[in-house]
């Protein structure tokens, strides 16, 4: 009986076997992280008068505006955190850009952000807003008189 020829050993098998695996716990390690969460937080303008019952298309950025109210500027605008009916610190001051427009990046909670006038300015009317997770809500703050 001939013995069959003998085939050369392949070594290699085992290393291929644990890149495979190696390379499988990456896959699954960076689908079990799923995609980065989208940013958050308010977006908005101050206006001088006017009111939310007012408000129009305008040519201000992302359509602020309003047909009585006029971008005014103010010396600051602060976000406070809210807890349940007590008003937190304030978390962030956003700059404001042209035309009294402003951005800020929040995590989802509630929050009151106000318009800080400048000294014997006009009377801010503070707005209560909740900010839900990859959002970002529009926010008009109005100032009455000057």
């Amino acid at each position: 009986m001939t013995r069959p020829a003998s085939r050369p050993v392949r070594r290699c098998g085992l290393r291929r076997n644990l890149a495979v695996a190696v390379l499988a716990g990456i896959v699954l390690t960076l689908a079990a992280c799923g995609t980065p969460a989208r940013p958050s937080g308010v977006y908005g303008i101050v206006l001088l008068s006017g009111g939310p019952a007012d408000f129009v298309t305008s040519p201000l950025p992302d359509g602020l505006g309003s047909a009585k109210g006029v971008p005014t500027p103010v010396r600051a605008v602060h976000v406070w955190t809210v807890k349940g009916n007590e008003l937190g610190k304030v978390i962030a001051s956003p700059r404001l850009g042209p035309h009294s427009v402003f951005r800020v990046t929040l995590k989802p909670g509630t929050y009151m952000i106000m318009a800080i006038p400048r000294p014997h300015g006009a009377t801010p009317q503070p707005q209560f807003v909740t900010v839900e997770a990859g959002q970002y809500r529009r926010v008009v703050l109005c100032v009455q008189g000057m």
